[in-house]
């Protein structure tokens, strides 16, 4: 059997919307629970059980801080108070695998031009430069498909499968 794709997602915080959500994870003790609460549910076009890889943006630094992986199910009516704006607490997802941003600057890929550049460093390059950057979303979002014509995204996303392989392997040792 042959498993659908990973779906690339974004979501984005600003300097005071990190600090409320780690403040809210401290508060819990949450130390292998992740949430990601948006205003609007995730695109209708996605199906449930889809898994997504949701990089978390922090807008104001132009970093990536961690990719949350989660398995797309049918929202529960629970209400979590993590932000001030509740109107970013209406929808939450939850994922308990977490890769951290360490561990995706560790992977590197070798482009054509002979130099070597971190999934991490294009990953930042895709999400926060360019034309098509990821910063002004207001949901949970897909990245851009015109970044997979080419088969760097597509070498990414298969690093980023072997990163989340070796964290589920981990996690069960």
């Amino acid at each position: 059997m042959v498993l659908p794709k990973p779906i690339l997602m974004t979501t984005r915080y600003n300097s005071e919307t990190w600090l409320q959500y780690m403040n809210w994870r401290k508060k819990y003790n949450l130390k292998n629970s992740y949430y990601y609460s948006c205003p609007f549910p995730i695109s209708n076009t996605i199906c449930i059980d889809s898994t997504l890889y949701i990089l978390e943006m922090h807008n104001s630094l132009n970093k990536i801080m961690g990719m949350g992986v989660v398995i797309l199910q049918e929202q529960n009516m629970k209400k979590y108070k993590i932000y001030d704006n509740d109107c970013f607490n209406r929808y939450h997802y939850h994922s308990t695998l977490y890769i951290t941003r360490d561990m995706l600057s560790k992977d590197s890929l070798l482009l054509e031009n002979g130099i070597w550049i971190s999934i991490l460093e294009i990953l930042e390059l895709v999400c926060f430069k360019g034309k098509r950057h990821s910063k002004r979303h207001m949901n949970i979002a897909k990245v851009p498909t015109i970044y997979f014509q080419g088969s760097i995204m597509n070498k990414v996303m298969e690093c980023l499968k072997q990163i989340v392989k070796k964290k589920e392997y981990e996690k069960i040792k």
